[in-house]
């Protein structure tokens, strides 16, 4: 039997947290939104045109929270591979080189491989003519049937990314999906791949963060041989990486992919790692400290009827703002909550009301100034990408 760790949390008070701000991304049909960490350290986000199904496009471009949204592209093609939760993305280094990445379609019906691009150099303006990128090429060494994708990409350090990605070149003989990693250089240069976890569960998001001592946390969803898929963790020193351990023995036992993976937040004083799991049908967050070392009990987030596909930021007053998609009354919304390492929380706050169909895609969450932004996709009267910000009441 799995226990709870709390009682519900706070609900029907008045809530902390206030949607100043909401855009939406104009210009037709778009979907798959992220947010990440771009050249001088400001918000970008990114998102995939849908207005052209036969040549989807990546765009992206830099958000400020009261401004309108402007997006630009950055990569497009045929035969990509479109998918709900598994989709394109990027990250800068502090120089502002940027990297994308995408998926493509194979041969094999059942097959898709990555792909990805890096632009080097710093824009001064986006007015600028930027450097000529390196040509599109895949992450991954293989060539041949298997999926591979789910990739998480960040600034290893000032000259390299680590992209960590699901690999499943093994499967077309019987084999397990994998999770692999390796570095990515600014003239789109790889180094030699690493075996994270040799046995994980093949459809659920990844997620890698820097830590303040520049060590690297991955965080995955893991198969057991009798299926046991719960969450696990990685750190790599730059040089090799550590045995997964499990960050919690949460039980759940389930013969198919959850398809809902980790998130991970990395604050001035803590780290967190938010996750669902079926054992109890719960958003669970644990915490550690800044290195990441020993995590505490995980805390219940949720309302009592979520399925997660959420995520997580630290503010800037030290609480963790834990966003997830609840369900309630026949209705679907967005919600978010402030939780502080101590164990307490804050009321919830319904961000926008939204469908439950996969449609809807996931949640993604980026702190800025003493909120954070939120990107979502909306699928009524179109498919829209739409951002917004959250911030403490008081």
């Amino acid at each position: 039997m799995i226990a709870l760790f709390l009682v519900f949390p706070v609900q029907g008070t008045a809530p902390d947290l206030t949607r100043s701000w909401v855009e939406e991304v104009r210009g037709g049909a778009t979907a798959f939104p992220a947010l990440f960490r771009g050249p001088r350290g400001k918000p970008w986000l990114s998102l995939t045109s849908l207005e052209n199904e036969e040549v989807p496009m990546l765009l992206a471009g830099p958000v400020t929270t009261g401004v309108k949204l402007e997006v630009f592209a950055q990569a497009s093609g045929r035969d990509w591979f479109l998918n709900w939760t598994d989709f394109a993305g990027g990250a800068a280094l502090e120089d502002g080189t940027l990297a994308w990445y995408w998926l493509e379609r194979s041969s094999d019906p059942h097959s898709y491989a990555t792909r990805f691009s890096v632009r080097p150099g710093m824009l001064r303006d986006l007015n600028e003519r930027p450097s000529e990128p390196s040509e599109p090429r895949p992450i991954e060494e293989h060539r041949g049937p298997g999926e591979h994708g789910f990739v998480s990409l960040v600034a290893l350090d000032e000259k390299h990314f680590l992209a960590l990605w699901l690999d499943g070149r093994a499967t077309s003989t019987g084999g397990d999906t994998q999770l692999l990693a390796r570095t990515v250089a600014p003239d789109g240069a790889l180094g030699p791949e690493m075996v994270v976890d040799s046995r994980t569960c093949s459809c659920c998001p990844t997620a890698l963060a820097r830590l303040a001592d520049g060590e690297m946390l991955a965080a995955w969803r893991d198969c057991s041989e009798d299926q046991v898929r719960d969450i696990a963790l990685a750190r790599f020193d730059g040089e090799s990486w550590s045995e997964p351990a499990l960050l919690n023995t949460d039980g759940w036992k389930i013969d198919g992919c959850p398809v809902n993976g980790p998130r991970i937040a990395v604050g001035a004083k803590h780290v967190a790692v938010a996750w669902y799991t079926g054992a109890d049908a719960s958003v669970r967050v644990a915490f550690a400290g800044p290195e990441a070392r020993d995590f505490a009990k995980p805390l219940r987030v949720d309302d009592g009827a979520p399925e997660g596909r959420g995520d997580a930021a630290f503010l800037a007053d030290g609480s963790l703002l834990v966003g997830w998609l609840e369900h309630e009354e026949g209705r679907s919304s967005w919600r978010v909550r402030r939780v502080w390492p101590d164990g307490r929380q804050g009321p919830s706050l319904v961000v926008a009301e939204v469908g439950s169909s996969r449609s809807s895609g996931l949640l993604r969450m980026l702190a800025d100034g003493n909120g954070a932004l939120l990107a979502w996709t909306e699928t009524e009267p179109v498919r829209r990408v739409v951002v917004g910000f959250v911030g403490p009441t008081r």
